[in-house]
């Protein structure tokens, strides 16, 4: 029934109203002469309603002549019709070919870009470096070129290692990663020393090639020969080797930083105010001119894009700001609160800094600047890796 209804929608049919006395001969004229009836009604004693298509109805005119019936057009239905009457409405018809023609142009072009993997690159710069190979708000996707992209990103930021341009729908969606630092190794093809890379007492020392230099429990300076890669045999002579060692080291590190007993907090008063930015094909228009009336504020973003489906974004979106006026509270500490409070985020920063170094002592020294200033500095002794290999100068 559904297929038989969509082509007798896509074909045009009629809802007609026919009257007379002999309406059960003006049905079987039709079906002798193969005009297909259906949704027959009876409506009166003389009545009926029934529906045809649009070429039976033309056909009617000599069976309504034998059978005295007269038929009446009700309703028009299908496409022929619809088509018919967008014809004759020709501003109506030009401005729906232009919407799709926008549709369809708007789907031709990138209109958002998500990153992802900038960890310690700026957005700003990965932004910088995808508009310099053709990949920005507005650009069709026809001419973006995604291996060709890559490869120019790659030559032109040392910084990065690998990076990933998807498109889908009106969206490009974009992966980096930074390069790791690799600390300077030595080949192992190639005779080397071991040195400190780090003042300290060495605690334990295991060496698995090359002259011992230093010694368990002695104190070594940056940069001091731990183990010699030259050795000297009775029978050979001086021989170059590929130096290995573990050295376990008593270190120090230090931080110092400075503190008040001041403290301004900004306090949210409950007031605010709203200020919207429309965004149109890649441009930002201010739809208020005038900053928020406060002197101190917090500011938070909020951003909408229109689009429909999952990645089909079109260039019409808004941004919201919402202005919180806040108000500065200073709090005064006492001496003992401050110099807590210090003390917690020295450690921090200096378990930070330390990332996979055990700590055995933390030692605090706090000197006062001023009345409301100290200073504070924490010495932390270590263990850790001290040995480093470097290649024999020539």
């Amino acid at each position: 029934m559904f297929f038989i209804h969509a082509v007798n929608s896509l074909k045009g049919y009629v809802t007609i109203k026919a009257e007379g006395r002999f309406l059960e001969r003006f049905i079987n004229l039709c079906a002798n002469r193969q005009i297909y009836l259906w949704d027959i009604k009876r409506t009166g004693e003389a009545c009926i309603t029934a529906k045809i298509s649009k070429s039976g109805f033309r056909c009617l005119r000599p069976v309504c002549a034998s059978t005295h019936t007269r038929v009446h057009i009700l309703t028009k239905k299908g496409a022929p019709f619809i088509c018919a009457k967008l014809l004759r409405r020709k501003f109506f018809l030009l401005g729906f070919i232009a919407f799709v023609a926008a549709i369809l142009w708007m789907c031709s072009h990138i209109w958002a870009i998500e990153l992802s993997g900038t960890y310690y690159i700026e957005d700003r710069v990965i932004l910088q470096e995808l508009a310099e190979s053709g990949v920005k708000i507005g650009a069709s996707i026809r001419s973006i070129d995604q291996n060709q992209v890559k490869n120019d990103i790659l030559v032109r930021n040392g910084q990065l290692s690998f990076i990933w341009v998807d498109i889908r729908g009106t969206k490009a969606y974009v992966e980096v990663k930074q390069k790791d630092e690799k600390p300077e190794i030595v080949p192992n093809n190639v005779p080397c020393n071991v040195i400190a890379k780090r003042s300290g007492l060495i605690k334990k020392m295991t060496v698995r090639e090359g002259d011992t230099i230093a010694q368990e429990n002695q104190f070594v300076q940056e940069g001091e020969l731990l183990v010699s890669g030259i050795r000297e045999t009775k029978f050979i002579g001086m021989r170059l080797v590929r130096a290995d060692a573990e050295v376990l080291a008593e270190t120090e590190h230090q931080i110092t930083d400075q503190f008040s007993i001041r403290k301004t907090d900004n306090v949210k008063t409950g007031k605010s105010e709203k200020r919207y930015t429309l965004h149109l094909f890649g441009k930002e228009y201010n739809l208020f001119k005038s900053p928020p009336g406060f002197a101190h504020f917090e500011a938070t973003v909020t951003e909408r894009q229109c689009r429909f489906l999952e990645d089909i974004y079109l260039p019409f979106g808004i941004k919201k700001t919402v202005y919180e006026e806040t108000e500065p509270i200073e709090t005064v500490w006492t001496k003992e609160e401050a110099m807590e409070q210090a003390k917690q985020e020295m450690n921090k920063k200096l378990d930070d800094e330390l990332v996979g170094i055990t700590v055995t002592e933390r030692d605090f020294e706090v000197r006062d600047v001023d009345e409301e200033i100290f200073e504070v500095t924490v010495r932390a002794k270590c263990l850790e890796e001290i040995a480093k290999k470097v290649e024999i100068p020539s």
